[in-house]
């Protein structure tokens, strides 16, 4: 991917203003679908529209700690411990509150795919992280939600939060995440053991940038190359990251919102 052509993204304005499935008066529905794709039929060859849901997952058990030590004391000493006081900071799992949140937007989705006709995204990406995987597919696996193309969510290891020294941003092996999501779709080449969180050293937010960048464009050329709608279920530090790489204004999550973002892509050089 490092050899191709770069692209370059930005937000079309004008159409969502709001960090969940709600839309301003521009019609989110089945109309808005014809608009994209003729949008797209008459469009050089060189540049795409898209949209993407960009979802972030339930409350986990990591952010419990946070709020119950302070976020110097969770940064300092807390965050680098496998848990403590009955919760699990590895790799962490959603809490109760955070499998609720997941079902409303499960909720959320039926209602809107379902009365309302919002488009129903045609491809699915999650981080690898477990709180991601979980919500993910307490939101859409589900046979009463109606959505148009199958649920199999593409696990993506760029699309992870920012990694190192955090425990909870420490990934489970891939043989654990399989059998815990066998529907999930693992690239041939995604590693038994976590490449890149390291014990002493934490990503910087210049750092996350490049990597969401490259994440993004093979999205773009990848398995939702043919597609316009596209559902990414992520954290808060990973979403602030692309909405960067997208051109988009900075936009604050609580755990399960969701922002939705309409996208051109165009091929430059």
């Amino acid at each position: 991917m490092t050899n191709q052509i770069p692209i370059e993204y930005s937000t079309v304005n004008g159409f969502f203003l709001q960090s969940d499935l709600s839309t301003n008066a521009t019609e989110f529905d089945y109309r808005f679908a014809y608009y994209l794709d003729d949008l797209n039929r008459k469009a050089s060859s060189r540049v795409r529209h898209k949209v993407f849901f960009l979802a972030r997952h339930g409350q986990g058990d990591h952010n419990v700690g946070e709020e119950k030590y302070g976020t110097a004391a969770w940064d300092d000493y807390w965050s680098k411990l496998d848990g403590a006081d009955g919760l699990h900071f590895f790799d962490a799992h959603l809490t109760g509150l955070g499998i609720q949140q997941a079902k409303v937007a499960n909720k959320t989705w039926k209602h809107q795919l379902t009365i309302q006709k919002t488009p129903s995204p045609q491809v699915f990406y999650t981080s690898p992280l477990y709180r991601c995987l979980q919500t993910a597919e307490t939101t859409f696996k589900d046979p009463e939600v109606p959505l148009q193309h199958p649920f199999i969510p593409h696990v993506k290891e760029l699309l992870r939060e920012t990694h190192g020294i955090h425990t909870c941003d420490a990934r489970s092996s891939a043989s654990t995440l399989r059998a815990a999501f066998p529907s999930a779709y693992f690239d041939p080449s995604f590693a038994e053991t976590d490449p890149l969180w390291r014990p002493d050293v934490r990503e910087t937010d210049a750092e996350m940038v490049p990597r969401f960048q490259r994440a993004i464009d093979e999205i773009w050329r990848g398995e939702a190359k043919e597609s316009a709608f596209v559902s990414v279920t992520a954290h808060s530090g990973a979403i602030r990251a692309m909405l960067r790489v997208l051109g988009h204004r900075e936009w604050a999550l609580a755990t399960g919102g969701v922002v939705v973002v309409f996208v051109r892509g165009e091929v430059v050089g």
